[in-house]
């Protein structure tokens, strides 16, 4: 007979590998979740990111992604650093500010499933960041790790400066967390009031159409000229920055010497931007993925401004 999984074992691992927090959820079918993103994406509020309509049941059923799943396990990892920008002008949201978070979380997740596996021989897992249909939003709520805040981001007694992994397990785990509680934003809507473009006009849910953080990253033709208006070139932290819960940013001691290429360059630097240079100084960013020709069109647009 399969041992079961070690609740507090697994959060010691965990915690000790670097992750800021971990939250335990029995793997279940979450209907009311997918109930809600059905109706987002009714509403048309995913703008161009057409594949969110796709794998439905892998987002909310972890056995259409790990056939026998019976455990879920989420992390949250800090990517708030000290670092600041040299640049007044061209903007990047903090969670490029170190190596891309895929490739960081990602061996981390490994690393942990490792750990769980020399314990439990045979045991079956699949790792996700950001990479697979699993809403990881949903798990992370699921497994008690935060809550949705107004502008749509999960946050907990730490802020909201985290990304979110998980690992589907084949095992029973000895005892579960309990879900969150609901968001404690109260009447506090400085973030709805703080968007510049109206996106979070809907609270707890995000416009993906009039998000910045969006329209800069993932869609494939975006107006340079109106995004030139906004403050930041790649990614978005307004709603972040203003919001009480992160008051007190504590910065990752882990990502000190993680820190970009990037975070020299002034305006100037960056009117000159070429192939090779933006190449460099972004390497294992994710800002590698906007490709360089993209990127230079948003700066030229500023440029205009």
């Amino acid at each position: 007979m399969d041992t079961l999984l070690s609740h507090d074992k697994i959060k010691e691992y965990a915690l000790g590998i670097g992750f800021q927090d971990c939250g335990i959820a029995i793997a279940e079918h979450l209907e009311t979740e997918a109930g809600m993103f059905l109706e987002a994406i009714r509403l048309g509020k995913h703008a161009g990111m057409r594949f969110l309509e796709r794998g439905i049941d892998d987002r909310f059923i972890p056995e259409s992604l790990l056939p026998g799943c019976k455990t879920v396990v989420v992390v949250t990892y800090n990517y708030l650093t000290d670092s600041t920008q040299a640049t007044d002008k061209y903007l990047i949201a903090r969670y490029a500010h170190i190596i891309d978070y895929h490739i960081v979380v990602k061996e981390m997740l490994q690393t942990l499933a490792l750990a769980i596996s020399e314990q439990h021989p045979g045991l079956r897992v699949k790792a996700t960041v950001d990479s697979s249909a699993i809403s990881e939003k949903a798990w992370a709520v699921k497994s008690g790790v935060g809550c949705i805040g107004k502008n749509g981001i999960v946050h907990n007694s730490h802020g909201s400066f985290f990304v979110i992994g998980t690992l589907l397990l084949d095992r029973v785990c000895d005892k579960y967390d309990e879900p969150a509680p609901k968001s404690d934003c109260g009447d506090c809507d400085i973030c709805v009031k703080s968007c510049p473009v109206n996106a979070l006009e809907t609270p707890y849910s995000v416009d993906a159409r009039r998000c910045v953080s969006y329209l800069n990253t993932e869609d494939k033709n975006p107006i340079y000229s109106e995004l030139a208006k906004q403050k930041y070139i790649f990614g978005c932290d307004i709603c972040q920055e203003v919001c009480p819960k992160n008051k007190k940013k504590i910065a990752n001691v882990l990502n000190e010497t993680k820190t970009s290429l990037f975070l020299p360059l002034e305006n100037s630097d960056y009117e000159c931007l070429d192939s090779e240079t933006f190449s460099r100084c972004f390497a294992r960013t994710s800002i590698l993925r906007r490709k360089f020709y993209r990127f230079r069109q948003m700066i030229d647009a500023k440029g205009r401004e």
